[in-house]
């Protein structure tokens, strides 16, 4: 890897670590019951005044020592699929939640409800949606602001009558989860496998190389059409000699198409290849980009 590749890595992975956040387990308590759909939205039952995991309130939302509604914590509020929630008819049920951030951020939320909704971060009102509607995936997008450090997230969610349930979803960049994996370990107590693992994601995404990758999709698509073009002709091909072939079967149009799998069609099958590319069929890599991806 070039120099300016090895910066331009160890700025991502900088990078990375600053953006991603920790979501810790939902909390749950309610439904709390209310009059009517509109007061059930409108009213602050004590979870909104407050949040004390080891209180317990009555369905009205008054405290109540009978424990009959209680914080409950649960990893089964899974993020990124809908979740049921009490069907209780004109009432709220709170979810609260803590994120840990390594740097003061924005973050981008895709909520979704059953039927309204309210949201607060750090206290503050994040965002409302009073509606009747059914939960799907990110029926809102929202961007809310992170502290360094923990944050406090409480959703409310108020129920008209039927069923109900909530969203939620942390929009991050996707990483594969070996990548994911290896990022979460140090760079000093990485395995051999681990380094690999990122420097080629790395290599397969950033940017910089971004010209080469799309000169070779081109060159991949070119060279597919000259091998299976109706005027290709490889009746002098001797196999071992100037040409491309697959010894288990007849020519070589198979093997250089795209729909060829070498793991498929020659794994422990005795087989053995050999490659000829037509010289007009390779790209010209400019000297610049050669000096990013090709110097030792």
């Amino acid at each position: 890897m070039t120099p300016a590749l090895a910066e331009a890595r160890e700025k991502w992975e900088s990078d990375d670590r600053l953006k991603r956040v920790t979501l810790n387990p939902w909390s749950v308590v309610g439904p709390f019951q209310a009059e009517d759909f509109e007061t059930a939205f409108k009213r602050a039952f004590p979870p909104e005044i407050n949040v004390d995991p080891t209180a317990t309130y009555s369905r009205d939302g008054k405290p109540n020592s009978d424990g009959k509604i209680k914080w409950t914590r649960s990893r089964r509020l899974a993020d990124g699929r809908p979740i049921p929630l009490s069907p209780q008819p004109n009432s709220a049920t709170y979810l609260f939640r803590t994120i840990e951030s390594p740097t003061s951020q924005k973050l981008t939320l895709a909520l979704g409800s059953d039927d309204s909704l309210k949201l607060w971060v750090n206290g503050e009102l994040a965002t409302e949606k009073k509606v009747h509607r059914g939960v799907i995936p990110n029926q809102d997008m929202v961007e809310v602001k992170l502290v360094a450090g923990e944050n406090r997230i409480l959703m409310k969610i108020v129920n008209g009558g039927g069923a109900s349930g909530y969203y939620f979803r942390a929009v991050q960049p996707p990483l594969p989860p070996p990548v994911f994996t290896a990022l979460k370990v140090t760079a000093a107590r990485r395995t051999d496998q681990q380094k690999q693992v990122l420097d080629k994601f790395f290599l397969a995404t950033t940017p910089l190389l971004q010209s080469i990758r799309d000169q070779l999709v081109t060159a991949m698509d070119e060279h597919s059409s000259l091998w299976t073009a109706a005027d290709f002709d490889d009746s002098g091909w001797t196999p071992g000699q100037n040409g491309a072939g697959y010894e288990k079967g007849k020519g070589y149009e198979s093997l250089i198409s795209k729909p060829f799998d070498f793991l498929e069609n020659m794994h422990q099958k005795n087989a053995s290849v050999l490659l000829r590319f037509p010289l007009k069929s390779m790209i010209q890599v400019p000297l610049s980009a050669r000096a990013i991806c090709c110097s030792a």
